[in-house]
């Protein structure tokens, strides 16, 4: 798979997870979010990501998520799950539910917490990669991962077999930009910050926001 092997482009936003006063997921309110966006002119939707707090699901819950985004979306646009783990097992599970539900892809960012040397970083996507049953979202969000997707790391990552496409949100310009000028011949490439240089980056080449 390559950047060919999708036609996503303009703006897919993430989407937040709304919650009950019990904890619980406000499904209803998820999915009128969902219609609301998509009247607005998004082109598809990013669920269980940062900004969707993940973290704050539990395993079932998330693969909920990517059912309800699939149902709310009706065709209208790609559905990309967030599968975010800091174990590789967990990333694949999650992955496979995201697939089951009909997800149309899934968002990988790296291990977050503990440090992790650029090597070990590759590793963990060539794990994943070799098990993935749907296309990948490279997201590189280090203000909250501690570990960074480099313009380095991105240029290898983007040879992997079910990479397609990278969000690129590490709010830094130089970042981004170097970023796109590596892979945006072999992956579609996403700005995340879109309020801070969206339009910037979008006359730069980037494929949406």
């Amino acid at each position: 798979m390559d950047r060919s092997s999708v036609n996503w482009s303009g703006p897919m936003p993430a989407i937040t997870t709304p919650f009950r006063d019990d904890f619980s997921i406000d499904e209803d309110a998820f999915s009128t979010n969902i219609d609301r966006l998509y009247d607005a002119g998004s082109t598809g939707m990013v669920a269980a990501g940062c900004t969707g707090e993940f973290w704050a699901l539990q395993m079932p819950e998330r693969a909920r998520l990517a059912e309800l985004t699939v149902a709310a979306s009706k065709g209208r646009g790609p559905c990309i799950v967030g599968t975010g783990s800091i174990r590789q097992g967990e990333v694949v599970e999650q992955m496979h539910a995201a697939s089951e539900a009909g997800a149309d892809a899934v968002l990988v960012l790296p291990p977050y917490f503990v440090r992790l040397t650029d090597t070990e970083i590759i590793n963990h996507f060539e794990e994943i990669d070799a098990q993935a049953p749907l296309p990948i979202v490279l997201y590189n969000i280090p203000g909250n991962a501690g570990n960074a997707i480099t313009p380095s790391i991105a240029d290898t990552l983007a040879y992997l077999d079910n990479v397609v496409a990278i969000k690129e949100s590490s709010g830094n310009w130089t970042n981004f930009h170097d970023t796109l000028m590596r892979v945006k011949d072999r992956i579609r490439v996403f700005c995340g910050p879109s309020s801070v240089f969206g339009v910037s980056a979008t006359l730069a080449g980037a494929d949406g926001l």
